[in-house]
Parts: C-alpha cells; structure tokens; sequence
C-alpha cells in the first residue's frame, strides 16, 4: 500500500494495550519497521497507521506494546491493560522477577497555532535524533501526519518515547516508556 493512501484514524477510536507474549507478525499491519540489538535484548519496532507497536524480548522474558485503532484485531490472548486514549494514563507491571515495565501515555489536543509550532519541533529535533515517518505526503491542512520514536538505551534500561501526529485533530499523541532488567 502506497504511503500516501493512508490515513489516521481518530483518536477516539485508538487503544493503547500491553501484552506479556508476542503478537503474530501477519496480525501486525504496518507502514515501517525497524529491528534494534542491546546488551542481549531484542527490540521491533513497527508503525501502524494509528500509532505503534514496540515488542521487546530478553530471553524468555516479552514485553509488547500496542497503540492502535481499536478496530484492528488482535487475536492474542487477552492484554495486561487496554485503555482508550483521554487525557494521560500510566501502568506499570513485571513481565518477570527481573524485568519492569512502566508507561505513561496520553493524547494533548492543541490550538492549531500551537499544534504547527510542536509539528516542527518534532520535525527539527528528528534532524538530530530518532526515527521519523510520514504517514502520507499532506493532509488537507498542509501537515502530513507523523511518527517520532526515541530510543535511549541505557545500562540495564531502555526509554521508547513516541509521538504520533494527528493534524485534523491538531493532537499529539504520546508515550513515554521505561524498561528495567537485570
């Protein structure tokens, strides 16, 4: 499917989940992905049309985050947590004796002035850092919707931190993720 024919969906209808085994690939309907290795862990990370999907893996511990349109189905086993997107949410778990999991989340709506000044922070800062995709060329506004994803891998942690676009919403979607091993 040409980038350009996709569209957000709104962000009423999204739902950020977590998951303690891995998602099957073919469930996962993506525009971009990305595969990263760190002091034994494995990371996937995939763009969906209305946000992510981060799978991280260190031995037989998982860890799998979801932002997606609710309408996508996931035939797994029932998620940790399931929230709809309104205003921040946070959770926090262990996958596994050695393993934590913390999250927070949220959708900030804006006024259209600033909605454009944090667009091209968005689009400035990936100049120096982070993983950026256009969902399509332009929306009706001008703006193409956008994911930013930083990765700050530290000693025995890792912060995924995400922003997804929204322009004819004038939100941004968010979320900033800590996991800490042994």
């Amino acid at each position: 499917m040409a980038s350009q024919l996709l569209s957000r969906p709104p962000v009423a209808d999204l739902v950020f989940q977590g998951f303690e085994k891995p998602l099957h690939p073919e469930f996962i309907s993506s525009y971009a992905s990305e595969k990263f290795e760190r002091e034994g862990y494995r990371l996937q990370l995939y763009l969906l049309r209305g946000g992510h999907v981060v799978e991280w893996r260190l031995g037989p511990s998982c860890m799998v985050e979801v932002l997606s349109d609710s309408k996508q189905a996931i035939p797994e086993p029932g998620p940790l947590f399931a929230h709809r997107l309104a205003g921040e949410r946070g959770e926090q778990f262990r996958p596994s004796p050695l393993v934590t999991y913390s999250t927070r989340f949220g959708v900030e709506r804006t006024s259209p002035e600033i909605f454009y000044q944090m667009d091209g922070e968005l689009r400035d800062q990936s100049q120096k850092t982070g993983i950026l995709r256009h969902l399509s060329l332009n929306d009706r506004l001008g703006l193409s919707p956008l994911s930013f994803v930083e990765l700050e891998a530290r000693p025995r942690s890792l912060i995924i931190k995400t922003w997804h676009t929204f322009p004819c919403e004038y939100a941004i979607v968010r979320s900033n993720t800590l996991i800490e091993f042994e």
